[in-house]
């Protein structure tokens, strides 16, 4: 069953189970797509503002109210349509006006075929999570945030505070902006599962040394841990805004700072103006990834203080990049896989020059771009083909890190059918009977239809 199919599916069963269920503080089903508070947040009622008691109205904005007032978990089925943030009032911490503040266990779930839309239209993020706010969104848009003037103008898209908790499962996080983590900023955990962050933004008048990660930055903060997870999704076209003043160039799609986490596990970073940057004693573990075109560095990591592993690739390629070196660190143009901090050599990794350090006997040294022309989808994410002549098809170990792609096919696939299966290195298996073949033609705009 694809996975189309299957939320569907469990749309339709929320929905009808919502009506009995006594398990969770409340579940509340959106009927309206107007962006009315709630009358009485607290009453166990969705109730909007302004719009006829008849009707019995609720909105996006009222779930959210009435979810936080009661506390505990709450559901909120969000139905297919355009949910326009209008409620003009920054800076305000209980989703009255302006975002949509988190402040307790809400999940907004959509199972229909087509995704529900949440933007902002005034100049503000569209989601706030709070410290002990929790926040997952399965099946929607969130875009057009804008957090660059606000009192804290980090993550324009979602903020997440320290203590905070935020799951994206087949969700798009589409053209937002801010100063620090255009698409994403978070002190807390983060989660991405079949997602996509694409085409948001550093924007800065006045830029700093924090104006950076354009899809997601992620910073510990003094409070506790910062951890990012990313499964079988995307990052691309990252630092890119046309028709917006004050773009901040040459930014990274992902920033991890002053001892962020990450664990990225067959994703794909592509087409952004930079891939990925840690430093300050940040913790970097990927596994069958592909960074790749983006128009400068793929990977830039800065060593912190102290013997801890720093940074851990397996099975992933860095590739076709367009900066000075693939692979960089804070004083030098290479990453040196001597140093105790990093585990990346003998990896089953390659890479189009030396400077990512991978430079062990099961690492491939790519003479040529390893992947067939475009960019393609996934459902949400999306992702490059591997060319089967080109040294990732079939040459990494025959243990793989994961036993899926990003696709969520098996792993390994014997393309060039040798005596025993090897696994891929990178994101994407191929797989010869629904992969292009390497004559095959692509759109000219990259993209298939």
């Amino acid at each position: 069953m694809s996975c189309r199919a299957r939320y569907r599916r469990w749309f339709f069963a929320a929905v009808a189970a919502f009506a009995c269920s006594s398990g969770w503080a409340a579940d509340f089903i959106v009927t309206n797509t107007l962006d009315d508070g709630d009358v009485i947040p607290g009453d166990g009622k969705c109730q909007a503002l302004g719009i006829d008691d008849l009707a019995h109205a609720c909105t996006l904005r009222a779930a959210i109210m009435e979810a936080n007032a009661l506390g505990g978990s709450s559901n909120i089925a969000l139905p297919e349509g355009s949910y326009a943030l209008t409620v003009i009032g920054i800076n305000e911490d209980n989703a009255y006006t302006g975002d949509l503040d988190i402040r307790a266990d809400i999940t907004i779930v959509n199972g229909t075929t087509s995704f529900p839309v949440i933007k902002q239209t005034i100049k503000d993020r569209v989601f706030d999570v709070h410290p002990g706010g929790r926040l997952v969104l399965r099946h929607v848009y969130v875009r057009d945030g804008r957090a660059q003037e606000l009192a804290d103008p980090r993550g324009g898209g979602i903020l997440g505070a320290y203590g905070s908790e935020l799951t994206l499962e087949r969700t798009h996080v589409l053209r937002n902006w801010a100063r620090q983590g255009g698409g994403i900023f978070s002190e807390g955990a983060v989660t991405l599962i079949d997602s996509n962050v694409r085409s948001n933004a550093i924007v800065d008048a006045t830029p700093d040394a924090t104006s950076n990660g354009s899809g997601i930055a992620m910073e510990r903060s003094i409070i506790g841990p910062a951890k990012l997870t990313m499964t079988r999704s995307s990052m691309t076209f990252n630092g890119q805004l046309s028709s917006v003043a004050n773009v901040v160039p040459n930014t990274y799609a992902l920033v991890l700072s002053d001892g962020a986490t990450a664990q990225l596990e067959n994703s794909t970073l592509a087409y952004n103006e930079r891939g990925v940057w840690a430093y300050n004693g940040s913790q970097l573990d990927m596994r069958h990834v592909t960074i790749a075109s983006n128009y400068g560095f793929g990977l830039r990591f800065d060593e912190g203080p102290g013997s801890e592993l720093q940074l851990f690739v397996r099975h992933s390629v860095i590739a076709d990049n367009e900066g000075i070196a693939e692979c960089r660190s804070a004083g030098a143009m290479f990453l040196a896989p001597g140093l105790v901090q990093l585990d990346i050599a003998d990896g089953s990794n390659a890479s189009t020059d030396p400077s990512c350090g991978f430079s062990g006997v099961s690492d491939v040294a790519l003479m040529d771009s390893p992947f067939l022309t475009g960019l393609h989808s996934a459902d949400v994410g999306q992702y490059i083909v591997p060319d089967p002549t080109k040294g990732l098809v079939d040459a990494g170990d025959v243990a793989c890190s994961s036993a899926e792609d990003q696709r969520e096919l098996p792993r390994p696939i014997n393309s060039l059918g040798l005596e025993q299966a090897h696994c891929d290195i990178g994101a994407v298996e191929y797989d010869a009977l629904i992969d292009p073949a390497p004559s095959a033609d692509i759109f000219s705009d990259g993209l298939e239809d």
